[in-house]
């Protein structure tokens, strides 16, 4: 009886040991610490808005969201993915400027802006609840200044 139980374990404890390397590496990585510890590095939104140069401050916000991306937990990261799927449009969109940017580009961009305006207020309350950061209001307009 006891070399049946043995020859149980033995075989069920390699088979454990394989599922569970096998659940970490398919986990998402992130985390709520993680998370946390990389949030500070995000500007505030409004912030964006009032820079003298826009198009340099969206770009270094799309670097830090894209940080804060790879660190959020998976309660969380498809509404950082939006968000910063956006910011990085809207910093394309800025940094091609050579004048106030296109009124059309400003309509797609704001229409793009709306759709992640539930994500960013998402984010921002995750941040503010999770982590005691907080992130400002969401960006809610497109700048209309131009790029250096």
């Amino acid at each position: 009886m006891l070399d049946r139980m043995l020859s149980r374990v033995l075989i069920v404890a390699p088979i454990a040991l394989v599922l569970s390397l096998f659940v970490t590496a398919c986990s998402d990585g992130g985390s709520v610490d993680a998370f946390c510890a990389q949030v500070t590095e995000v500007p505030q939104f409004a912030s964006l808005l009032d820079s003298d140069d826009p198009a340099t401050a969206f770009r270094d916000a799309v670097a830090a969201l894209r940080s804060l991306e790879e660190a959020a937990p998976k309660a969380i990261k498809g509404d950082v993915t939006r968000v910063a799927d956006t910011a990085e449009a809207i910093a394309d969109e800025l940094a091609g400027a050579a004048s106030p940017v296109d009124p059309a580009d400003t309509e797609l961009l704001q229409a793009q802006l709306d759709a992640t305006a539930e994500a960013s207020t998402h984010v921002v309350d995750y941040a503010r609840e999770h982590c005691g950061v907080d992130l400002g209001p969401p960006v809610s307009a497109v700048p209309s200044t131009t790029a250096g």
